[in-house]
């Protein structure tokens, strides 16, 4: 798959997903609670507590990357000044 067709791939998710949660979020409160559609759609509260478990996620997971980083930095610069070598900054 090219690259291009990847970036539009992704560009459809993204949209689409965007859509289907505006419609759930902020449109389906507005409609009345008897329509046929509000059986289809989780409950409201879920609009607030899936975002909210996917950033923690995101967050906790970019938070370990950054850890790991610094660590194997870290533990180059010991081996470094126990191998005696000037590290350049």
């Amino acid at each position: 798959m090219s690259n291009r067709a990847a970036g539009g791939l992704s560009l459809f998710a993204a949209l689409a997903l965007f859509a289907l949660y505006t419609l759930w979020a902020i449109v389906l409160p507005l409609l009345p609670d008897d329509l046929a559609i509000h059986a289809y759609v989780p409950d409201r509260r879920w609009a607030v507590t899936a975002p909210s478990i996917v950033l923690a996620v995101g967050l906790g997971t970019v938070g370990i990357y950054i850890a790991a980083l610094l660590r194997k930095d870290a533990l180059q610069d010991l081996q470094a000044q126990r191998e005696g070598r000037i590290l350049a900054d």
